[in-house]
């Protein structure tokens, strides 16, 4: 119990006279670790999609830069320090790639802020052990007070007005109410692919005008295509972004609550070596699993910002046609019955192209289909035949065809071919270089 004394204090009854005092109260903390592989050929082991330029409103900023922006951008007020509250959460391995990515975009500051994982453990662990890394090294006296914003490397976000001011309105609530505060997106097609979040009534326009923290009824994991025609007639579900806001405290009481072996681990005099001594031994399970589900007084802001979590081809391809869509004088235009959704760069900054095929015959050369002659993608001619409706990912990484509406198996196909070791799924060092300065990487549809 002296241990624990050390980082809880009693709750106060009253709220704080301001909920955020300045900008130094707040960390953001970019999950930065995961593997991306439902985006092979593309994203890979060796470059997971976080570190790969995927947003075409963004086509030359890979998505973990894009996120440390956003996260700066929520307080344009603040003097140089807030840079030291930007923390991002890797793997050992992913390290050197977290920091090439932002020294090559100018964010050279933010480079040493990395708490690093010695093996990938999911979102509980590598909370946990963020909680511990800040009450060892960065010790708070106010810890009701001082709050941890988590989010994802890899999403996309078009508008960003709309999620910082979510963000703001789920910092106070945070403070005001002690709870873990979750952003809940407002869903515009029933994705099978996503977690879901239920609140006690529909949200409508003044809901979301209102902008406001409401309650959490429960969440759902990822439903079949039926039950989330359901979830999204009845308008009382939103999707699960996985993202988490709440204070020192707050969390620190919840894993002790509903994660007793990371709890245990948090209150040891020095919680982060204790962390780091035992992650290997930790089970493999996510936020959500190990706490959110358990947790009775969670909150959720609605908000609708045009967020993708980028988790499929699907996905990416549809942002990538609303990304067209936005400016379809300069890139909307039709050619040999084929639209053009828009350019966009991969893996090794190779550029890339997105089509929606709408015929059952379509020849591919260079960056455009024509319609006579050979295609040439990656030094091989393409030609698709009675594919309508198809996604094709051709990589120095691989070949990858498949139904429009069906990426979501990919990472299970994906895990297959690694079992059989049929082909290599990840190109040698050689072809991944050459790819650099060759542009081969296609991605059409």
């Amino acid at each position: 119990m002296m241990a624990l004394t050390r980082f809880i204090k009693p709750k106060s009854t009253e709220a704080p006279d301001s909920a955020r005092l300045n900008a130094q109260q707040v960390s953001c903390l970019i999950l930065s670790g995961g593997g991306g592989s439902r985006l092979w050929p593309v994203s890979t082991p060796q470059t997971p999609k976080q570190f790969l330029p995927l947003n075409p409103a963004m086509p030359l900023e890979p998505l973990l830069v894009s996120a440390a922006r956003r996260v700066q951008a929520l307080h344009p007020q603040a003097d140089s320090s807030f840079k030291n509250q930007t923390f991002f959460l890797t793997g050992h391995a992913m390290a050197p790639q977290v920091v090439a990515s932002l020294m090559a975009h100018q964010l050279d500051a933010l480079a040493p802020h990395l708490i690093t994982e010695p093996k990938a453990r999911n979102t509980a662990a590598a909370i946990a052990l963020a909680l511990a890394y800040l009450n060892q090294h960065h010790p708070t006296e106010t810890p009701q007070q001082d709050i941890l914003v988590f989010l994802p490397a890899d999403h996309a976000i078009t508008d960003e007005s709309a999620f910082r001011h979510a963000l703001d309105v789920a910092i106070d609530a945070a403070v005001q109410h002690q709870s873990i505060i979750t952003l809940g997106i407002l869903p515009d097609a029933p994705e099978t692919g996503y977690g879901y979040i239920q609140i006690n009534e529909p949200v409508t326009v003044k809901t979301l005008a209102r902008t406001e923290a409401v309650a959490v009824k429960r969440f759902v994991e990822k439903p079949t295509q039926s039950v989330a025609e359901g979830y999204v007639a009845g308008g009382d579900y939103l999707w699960n972004a996985g993202i988490f806001i709440v204070s020192r405290q707050t969390l620190l009481e919840a894993f002790i609550a509903h994660c007793t072996p990371l709890g245990n681990l948090l209150c040891q005099p020095e919680p982060h070596t204790a962390m780091l001594d035992a992650f290997e031994t930790l089970d493999n399970i996510s936020f959500d699993y190990a706490v959110m589900e358990q947790a009775e007084d969670v909150m959720v802001v609605p908000v609708s910002c045009g967020w993708s979590d980028l988790g499929s081809w699907d996905a990416l391809a549809d942002l990538a046609a609303t990304s067209v869509n936005t400016h379809a004088e300069a890139q909307g235009e039709l050619m040999d019955g084929n639209q053009r959704l828009g350019p966009m760069a991969t893996a090794d900054d190779a550029p890339a192209v997105i089509f929606e095929s709408t015929q059952r015959v379509t020849v591919y050369q260079d960056d455009a289909p024509v319609s006579t002659g050979m295609a040439s993608v990656n030094g091989k001619p393409m030609v698709l035949v009675g594919l309508k409706d198809c996604l094709v990912v051709d990589s120095p990484h691989g070949l990858l065809i498949m139904q429009r509406g069906t990426s979501q198996h990919v990472k299970q196909a994906l895990t297959r071919l690694k079992a059989l070791q049929a082909v290599p799924v990840s190109a040698p060092a050689s072809a991944h270089k050459s790819s650099a300065s060759s542009g081969t990487t296609k991605v059409l549809v």
